[in-house]
């Protein structure tokens, strides 16, 4: 198994979320939105020792704007508020 299935595969992707991974990037990442508005999340590997920094958490999500993505708007290890999040904002 890959990598980045690794990284979702004790989760339920929602169905709207668009896959929008790259392969440079360091785990898989989705989007709530078309393209300048919603939410970008990065989902890393649950166990810390196989992420490519154990200091990081498991979910990054950052604001899609005009400008692409923006800051980071909440970075943690749970699950349910990381959905909560991406679908009505932080």
């Amino acid at each position: 198994m890959s990598y980045f299935k690794q990284c979702v595969s004790d989760l339920e992707i929602p169905e709207k979320w668009v896959d929008v991974s790259y392969g440079n990037d360091a785990c898989p990442s989705y989007q709530t939105a078309g393209e300048g508005e919603g939410f970008h999340i990065f989902i890393d590997h649950a166990d810390p020792k196989e992420r490519e920094d154990e200091s990081w958490t498991r979910f990054a999500i950052r604001k899609v704007g005009d400008e692409g993505l923006g800051d980071y708007v909440w970075q943690g290890d749970s699950w349910n508020k990381a959905k909560s999040i991406m679908e009505e904002g932080a």
